[in-house]
């Protein structure tokens, strides 16, 4: 991955270095952050602007040797999306994280990716916490090939959770989920036809 490193300027010979601090503030329009066909670090002494596509490539659970992560000393904005790939034919265990985005201090991450709450690559779907690690991280979490679908669009999407998949639907949408225990609060916030008991999410409802 492209590193963007802390300048030093050299005057004369004899004369000691001079350490100048670039403060870089990124911004990709429609261009691509990537590791390509290696894992490594993008740092950015700066503010980190995302409105293009962020390639991230995922060989591994070690940060700039199993997977490419962008570590930023300043705010953190996104948009535009992210294009998860898995290299050597990886595969992911299911609830191994990624933190993809490093953010320093306690600053949250403002917006998100186009793909919003999960991202799929390989036949594997993994959600996206913006506000995971210490609280200001970019991490994914692999749910193996999902576990519940919305089976409306072409080709199907998948998710890790159930309200994720209920967030995402439209009118109509027809959402399924495989069999299995699932620990999280679900709740709608519009007329639907379901099997299962579901309440409006100023309540919330613990699905057990």
């Amino acid at each position: 991955m492209k590193n963007i490193p802390t300048f030093q300027k050299s005057q004369n010979k004899g004369i000691s270095f001079l350490t100048v601090l670039l403060m870089v503030f990124v911004v990709l329009l429609g261009t691509s952050v990537t590791g390509y066909t290696e894992v490594g670090c993008t740092y950015i002494n700066g503010s980190f602007n995302n409105t293009g596509t962020l390639d991230i490539e995922l060989a591994g659970t070690t940060p700039c040797t199993g997977y490419d992560q962008v570590q930023v000393t300043g705010t953190v904005t996104l948009g535009g999306s992210l294009n998860l790939i898995l290299l050597s034919g990886y595969t992911p265990v299911s609830g191994a994280q990624f933190i993809i985005i490093s953010n320093d201090g306690t600053d949250a991450v403002s917006g998100q990716f186009a793909q919003a709450k999960t991202v799929s690559s390989g036949g594997y779907v993994f959600s996206i916490n913006y506000a995971g690690g210490d609280g200001n991280d970019v991490v994914l979490t692999a749910c193996g090939a999902g576990v519940v679908h919305n089976t409306t669009y072409n080709p199907d999407r998948h998710y890790c959770r159930i309200q994720d998949a209920i967030d995402d639907a439209g009118t109509g949408n027809t959402i399924t989920v495989d069999n299995g225990t699932y620990y999280e609060n679900v709740c709608h916030q519009q007329s639907w036809s379901y099997s299962e008991k579901f309440v409006r999410c100023n309540t919330g409802y613990p699905r057990k």
